[in-house]
């Protein structure tokens, strides 16, 4: 099968719904499950198209996966590699690379569909619901400002990865050349072999093959420079700063004051603790970049603070208003019996007070009959 088309249907498109459905975002994530919807029922059972995707790449990984053991096993059979002529070990290490790429690309896309097959049940099943939310407001000096905190810290992060690709380079494609070489020069006795002064034939191939690996690093300072920008303009800052111009006349010189054993033998040297820093800065831009892409999304939790709180202070003027005018309006001291009438939970007898102002005390009228009395003694 074409392995292109399998990456650019199957890869692509299981890693876009996946995706739509990490959004979090309602819109997308309905867009993603219409995308899903079930084409096949039988009986109860229903075969949506990331079940279907998931069971296509379980098979694709099982058959990857015998490719990979039966290219493995071929390539550490010594038989196999008298079997083939000159270049026979480059066929088998080409054979076990193509194996493994089709085994890990097939276990990618059974990733992805298996993700997006089991996000579909959780959110079909309702085991996870999906609140809509509404966009935040925020200034727009505020996105602005995050935007520019994003692209300072892409262009930052663009440095150090340009470090870590050409160290990439030398690791795939020339130590392992540089490696062979040197086997050879010790099986044929051409360590102080010079460039068109060898004196065998032997060491002649030798340091031929060894100006062409020169070359190749070269090509790979070159094409890495040039796929980063700004890796670029700080390389070539570095190198003016050494005093040190990359191309073939400084080729030219290291062959000529060096065997081509020494030449060969730094065509990969690399520094481990500048190397060690350029991941770390590489790894702390690119973390930079997605926070300040997810600050420019939504709105910090500071701002939501701020205009929380003029609307609880509110709430609390409001509930306190009403009872300051039901204080003020009674009196001003209380028996005993009222404060204990009102700490006790039945409602006060509001009926009372207007029949015991109507109602003359017993006392007052003994006294009124007293008085009438002493009038008519008088």
């Amino acid at each position: 099968m074409s392995w292109s088309l399998y990456i650019s249907t199957v890869i692509y498109g299981g890693a876009a719904l996946l995706l739509l459905q990490l959004s979090g975002k309602k819109l997308l994530m309905d867009f993603a499950g219409m995308l899903m919807q079930t084409p096949i029922r039988v009986h109860k059972a229903k075969i949506t198209i990331a079940l279907f995707m998931t069971g296509f790449c379980s098979c694709l990984c099982l058959l990857t996966y015998s490719g990979l053991r039966r290219a493995e096993g071929r390539r550490n059979d010594p038989q196999n590699l008298s079997a083939f002529m000159q270049g026979g070990a480059e066929r088998l290490e080409r054979d076990c690379f193509f194996a493994g790429r089709n085994f890990y690309a097939s276990l990618l896309g059974l990733t992805l569909w298996g993700a997006s097959w089991q996000l579909k049940n959780l959110l079909d099943n309702k085991t996870l619901v999906v609140q809509s939310s509404k966009w935040k407001q925020v200034s727009h000096k505020y996105r602005f400002t995050c935007l520019g905190i994003f692209l300072l810290c892409f262009c930052i992060a663009d440095v150090p990865l340009c470090r870590l690709n050409y160290n990439f380079q030398l690791t795939t494609f020339i130590t392992p050349k540089k490696e062979k070489l040197l086997t050879f020069s010790a099986d044929n006795n051409c360590g102080a072999a010079l460039l068109n002064q060898a004196a065998t034939e032997q060491c002649k191939e030798f340091c031929r093959e060894s100006r062409k690996l020169s070359e190749d690093r070269l090509w790979a300072i070159n094409w890495v420079r040039n796929f980063h920008m700004f890796g670029r303009l700080a390389a070539q800052y570095f190198d003016g700063f050494r005093g040190v111009e990359q191309g073939k006349e400084r080729i030219d010189q290291l062959f000529k004051e060096k065997t081509c054993e020494r030449v060969i033998q730094s065509v990969d040297r690399s520094n481990s603790l500048v190397n060690f820093v350029c991941i770390v800065g590489a790894t702390a831009s690119i973390v930079g970049c997605f926070l300040a892409l997810q600050a420019m999304i939504d709105a910090p939790a500071v701002a939501e603070e701020k205009d929380a709180a003029p609307a609880a202070k509110d709430a609390v003027v409001g509930i306190a208003l009403p009872k300051e005018p039901l204080a003020a309006a009674g009196p001003t001291t209380a028996p005993a019996g009222a404060e204990a009438d009102a700490r006790s939970p039945t409602p006060p007898p509001t009926t009372t007070m207007p029949e015991a102002t109507e109602e003359v005390p017993p006392r007052e009228r003994a006294g009124t009959t007293s008085n009438e009395k002493a009038g008519t003694m008088d």
